[in-house]
């Protein structure tokens, strides 16, 4: 059993869950996508790690150039 194949990009960024409020700036997230491991309880289903987050888009694809926005 096990997902060979996905369609999602390995990389994507996004912006983040929680909506702007009292003054934060808007933060955008850098996601890997990948599938759990052998052994997992999960194994073979798609799996999103959080990397990184980012003030802006720009300063997120010039870190994370192949990133899908």
């Amino acid at each position: 059993m096990g997902l060979h194949k996905r369609s999602m990009p390995d990389l994507t960024i996004e912006p983040e869950d929680m909506p702007q409020q009292h003054g934060h700036p808007m933060l955008y997230k850098v996601i890997e996508h990948s599938v759990y491991e052998r052994g997992s309880v999960l194994e073979g289903l798609p799996k999103r790690t959080y990397v990184d987050s980012f003030l802006s888009i720009e300063a997120a694809t010039a870190a994370h150039p192949t990133a899908e926005v």
